[in-house]
Parts: C-alpha cells; structure tokens; sequence
C-alpha cells in the first residue's frame, strides 16, 4: 500500500475546526445578512431583498470563516518539527526566519 502523501505546507489545521468556524461564519453572515434589510428598509424578512442580502452574507460568511481559521490557527497550533518553537514561543536563535534570513541572537 502507497504512503499516504504528506500535508501541503501551511495546511496544517484539522479539518474538523476549518469547518466548524465556516459553518459559523455561514450561519451568522446569513442571520446578519438576511435581518439587514429588515432593520434598514422595513421590508419582509421573505423579501427577495432579504434573501439576496442573507445569501450575500453567508457566502461573506464563509469567507470569515475560513480566514478566522487561517488567523487563529497559527496561535492555537504548534510549531511544525521544521522549526521548534522555545518555551517562549519563539524561535530558537540557531534556526532562520521563514524568509531564511538568520534570527539575530539577545
């Protein structure tokens, strides 16, 4: 049987949260974007404008979604073993910076 093929760099996030926080995002952008033009033009919520408007913002949602999982994804996940992070949370002063540069040491 063939090896599994190893995980493109930066996709490191289990997929499981990647979709929970854009099923969120999903959900709010539609309930936000769906209730936007109630508020604002005093229209139906079964409006062809609140449905446009609430499709509008789960698909804004989703986006949000996603990029909330790519921001905080870098926080709540470690180090890949490339480069290991110290107690501090930082790199250690004999590795390089991602652009390859190296980290002057304190």
């Amino acid at each position: 049987m063939p090896a599994a093929p190893p995980p493109a760099a930066g996709r490191q996030q289990a997929p499981r949260v990647e979709k929970l926080t854009i099923y969120i995002g999903r959900m709010v952008g539609g309930i936000i974007g769906g209730h936007l033009p109630v508020v604002l033009f005093h229209v139906s919520a079964f409006s062809w404008v609140s449905l446009i408007c609430g499709f509008v913002g789960c698909i804004a949602g989703a986006w949000l979604g996603w990029k909330l999982t790519l921001w905080v994804g870098e926080w709540l996940l470690p180090a890949p073993a490339d480069r290991p992070a110290t107690a501090a949370g930082r790199l250690p002063a004999a590795s390089s910076s991602p652009r390859g540069m190296p980290i002057p040491m304190r």
